[in-house]
């Protein structure tokens, strides 16, 4: 294997690995998010409305500007 393959290969997993991480550190970003717009509706007893943020994007945002999330 030539150097430049090598610096390709490893180029490649290191771009891979960055995006797997950002990935991830964006997914438990929006769960906690989630978690803390379910809590607050919760609390404002607006359960009815917790089936929504997971049919609806629209009233998902709306929601999230509401409580200021």
């Amino acid at each position: 294997m030539q150097l430049g393959e090598l610096l390709k290969r490893e180029h490649d997993e290191g771009h891979k690995q960055g995006y797997k991480t950002g990935y991830e550190n964006g997914y438990e970003e929006a769960a906690a998010q989630m978690l803390e717009l379910v809590s607050r509706l919760i609390a404002d007893g607006k359960t009815d409305c917790i089936p929504r943020l997971k049919e609806d994007k629209d009233f998902y945002q709306e929601m999230l500007k509401e409580y200021h999330l």
